[in-house]
């Protein structure tokens, strides 16, 4: 085709959380596979647009493979007792897995699946609800999720948070999202899947009237609040913290 030549205004990947050339359980697994470049384990945007897997047909190169508007329609992590994938696990690994495609830069991410079918019972495994439409440990924590993270407004104008993670681990990160109120959410979500914990210290450039902590894989209520606070520590695993910071 000519150059120039557009197909779609995204592309589109089935960039599984768990591949069979990567099975198990691993350390930053939702962060790897939501990796635009080389170094992502899975069948993702590399294997797929940028060196693709069965012929190695040169695609667009890693740099632009950064910025090419993409999105997800599959996803996700069958539980899988013998691979340590319990109802547990898959729980947090979907909470992960959504952070980690959004600061990872994919515009949509659609987990397979919602709901299984009775004509396909092996399927209930990936999804979020029994057969008999009772929520698994996935849909407890989402709701969790998004309950603590719910605005329905624009923010009027976007501020500015001054901290830093001193010595941030590889399998740490963090995204800050603000809502309409003006307060900061910054969110800190551990990728140690294979074991492990991080000791991690945030700091802040000022001193913070209110500081409070959620747990989603708890509920939707703080677990602590510190008040007049400079730095927080924080015990890092497998799963999303979320700091709500008073402007």
């Amino acid at each position: 085709m000519p150059a120039g030549t557009q197909y779609a205004d995204y592309a589109n990947c089935h960039n599984y959380i768990v591949h069979p050339a990567w099975s198990g359980l691993h350390d930053n697994q939702t962060w790897l596979s939501a990796s635009p470049t080389e170094d992502c384990p899975v069948d993702g945007l590399y294997a797929n647009y940028g060196l693709t897997w069965a012929k190695k047909f040169p695609g667009y190169s890693e740099d632009k493979l950064k910025t090419l508007p993409r999105v997800t329609t599959e996803t996700g992590y069958a539980i899988h007792e013998k691979e340590g994938v319990t109802e547990e696990i898959q729980a947090r690994l979907y909470l992960n897995l959504y952070l980690s495609q959004y600061k990872q830069g994919w515009k949509h991410t659609a987990i397979y699946l919602l709901k299984g079918r009775a004509n396909e019972p092996d399927h209930e495994a990936f999804a979020f609800y029994t057969l008999d439409n009772q929520p698994k440990q996935a849909a407890h924590y989402l709701h969790n999720f998004t309950t603590i993270l719910a605005d329905n407004k624009s923010v009027p104008k976007l501020g500015v948070l001054d901290y830093t993670i001193p010595d941030q681990p590889d399998t740490t990160h963090d995204l800050l999202l603000q809502k309409s109120d003006g307060h900061f959410y910054l969110v800190l979500w551990g990728e140690r899947f294979a074991g492990g914990t991080d000791s991690v210290t945030v700091k802040f450039g000022k001193q913070h009237k209110t500081v409070k902590i959620y747990n989603p894989t708890v509920g939707v209520l703080p677990i602590k609040i510190l008040n007049k606070a400079n730095s927080l520590p924080l015990l890092l695993t497998n799963h999303p913290m979320i700091i709500e910071i008073e402007k």
